[in-house]
C-alpha cells in the first residue's frame, strides 16, 4: 500500500493506515511490538518507541495524542469510545488473537477510563493474506496452554484475597479447604508460590491498625471507580 487510507471511525477522531514511506498526517506514538498481550497507557505525545518495549496495544484518552500499531502479515485493530473519548491501537497477530489481546485491551480501557464495550466502534485494518506469503507449520498456541491472565502483584496480596474469599464461604458453600482454594487461584493466575500458610502468618504479624492492606486498598479503589462510573453515567444522560 503506497498511500494513506482513512477510516470513517468517528467525527471526533482521525483514523488511518499508511503504507511504508507515506508521510503521516501527524506524529504517531508507536510501540516496540513483540507479539504478546501487554497494554500500555499513553498520556503524552512525547513517549518514544524505546519507552514502549514489549507492548502490543496502546490506549489513550488525551486529546491530540495519536497512537498506532505497525503491521504486515498481522492485523491492526483501532478502537474508539465516543462517550469517554478514549482510543486504542492494537497489533493483533495470530498469537495475540489466540491469547485475547483485543479483549484485554477493552478490559484495560474499562478499568482506566470507564469504557463500555457496547459504546465502542472498531476498525480492522489491512493485513497480508495467506495466499501472499509462506509460513511455517508451527501450531497455534491454545489459550488454555498458559494463563490468560497473570498475577503481577505480590503473592502475599493474593493470599490475603484468597483468605477473604474463604472466610466469606463464597466457594462450594464454604466447604473448601484454604490450601485447595489457594492452589486453584495460583494455577488460574499462573504463579508458583506454594507456602500459603507462611504468607498468612506474615499477614497476622502486621502491626498496623488494619492488617488487611490489600483488601483495604481494593475496597478504596472499587468505591472510587464506582463514584467515577456514576459521574460518567450522569454525563451520558
Amino acid at each position: 500500500m503506497a498511500e494513506l487510507m482513512t477510516y470513517d471511525l468517528h467525527p471526533d477522531v482521525l483514523a488511518f493506515t499508511a503504507g511504508r514511506g507515506v508521510e503521516l498526517p501527524c506524529p504517531v506514538v508507536q510501540m516496540h511490538q513483540v507479539h504478546n498481550v501487554q497494554v500500555a497507557r499513553v498520556d503524552s505525545p512525547d513517549v518514544s518507541r524505546d519507552e514502549l518495549q514489549g507492548f502490543d496495544a496502546l490506549i489513550t484518552n488525551v486529546r491530540g495524542v495519536c497512537i498506532g500499531a505497525r503491521s504486515a502479515d498481522c492485523i491492526p485493530v483501532l478502537l474508539y469510545d465516543p462517550v469517554t473519548r478514549s482510543a486504542a491501537a492494537i497489533h493483533s497477530g495470530w498469537r495475540g488473537t489466540v491469547t485475547g489481546v483485543c479483549r484485554r485491551t477493552i478490559t484495560r480501557m474499562e478499568i482506566e477510563y470507564g469504557t463500555r464495550a457496547s459504546d465502542m466502534v472498531a476498525v480492522i485494518g489491512p493485513g497480508v493474506c495467506r495466499n501472499c506469503f509462506q509460513v511455517g507449520h508451527s501450531p497455534p498456541v491454545s489459550s488454555e496452554s498458559k494463563p490468560l491472565v497473570k498475577w503481577t502483584g505480590n503473592a502475599v496480596d493474593l493470599v490475603e484475597m484468597v483468605y477473604g474469599i474463604c472466610v466469606m464461604g463464597s466457594v462450594n458453600d464454604g466447604d473448601v479447604k484454604f490450601k485447595d482454594l489457594a492452589q486453584a487461584m495460583y494455577q488460574f493466575f499462573g504463579i508458583k508460590a506454594k507456602d500459603c500458610y507462611r504468607f498468612y502468618t506474615d499477614i497476622r504479624r502486621r502491626k498496623n491498625h488494619s492488617r488487611t492492606y490489600f483488601l483495604d486498598r481494593m475496597q478504596e479503589k472499587l468505591n472510587d471507580k464506582m463514584r467515577k462510573d456514576d459521574e460518567l453515567e450522569r454525563m451520558r444522560r
